[in-house]
């Protein structure tokens, strides 16, 4: 059933005495908690675009300073291959980044993969939720793939890289043990720059 504005201004659909508001008080206050609540929306929606451009950012810098297996791609201008399971958009902006970039002299694609798919071809992967053994479902511990996450301890799970958040900056933790164990190198400069680093190999 429509109900008519001026019905609400009116003040009768509202209490005499709504928590001790008088009904032409609450008619004015209801726009202004609608504009409020708007408000609020919208910063949380430019908030998560921002991030996920940085992280967008982020993942196209990173294949700039791995250093695969030779028998990680198929010849000598085979494009690095990053895949992005879990979220679309991100997936979306990243490739967005990379149109008629390059990165160590190779271009870059993008794939979307869809939930719990095997890296198979891949170079990189943002995972977006490790939970459950997703990792090792994907990219198993000797693949040699670059796992990129953004989860807290997702490190044990198999990620290489995970964003993490500092005093509201978007930073990354490296594990030099993982990419060992998956046949990766990562730069010096890159480790240079990461938060935290992760190398208890003696």
């Amino acid at each position: 059933m429509a109900i008519a504005p001026s019905a609400i201004a009116r003040g009768k659909l509202l209490p005499r005495r709504a928590c001790g508001i008088a009904p032409w008080r609450a008619a004015c206050w209801l726009p202004l908690a609608c504009c409020s609540f708007a408000a609020l929306a919208q910063a949380a929606i430019a908030a998560a675009t921002a991030e996920r451009r940085i992280k967008a950012a982020f993942i196209y810098k990173f294949a700039g300073y791995i250093e695969w297996p030779a028998k990680s791609f198929v010849s000598a201008d085979a494009p690095i291959v990053i895949g992005v399971e879990g979220d679309e958009s991100l997936a979306d902006e990243l490739a967005r980044i990379v149109v008629g970039r390059k990165a160590a002299d190779r271009h870059v694609e993008v794939r979307k993969l869809a939930r719990g798919a095997a890296a198979a071809g891949l170079h990189a992967v943002y995972v977006a939720d490790p939970r459950d053994d997703r990792i090792a479902a994907i990219a198993p511990p000797s693949a040699p793939t670059l796992v990129i996450t953004a989860a807290p301890g997702a490190f044990p799970a198999g990620s290489t890289i995970n964003f993490v958040v500092v005093d509201e900056h978007m930073r990354f933790e490296a594990s030099v043990d993982d990419a060992e164990r998956r046949g990766l190198k990562l730069s010096s400069r890159l480790l240079a720059v990461a938060q935290n680093v992760i190398n208890e190999t003696p």
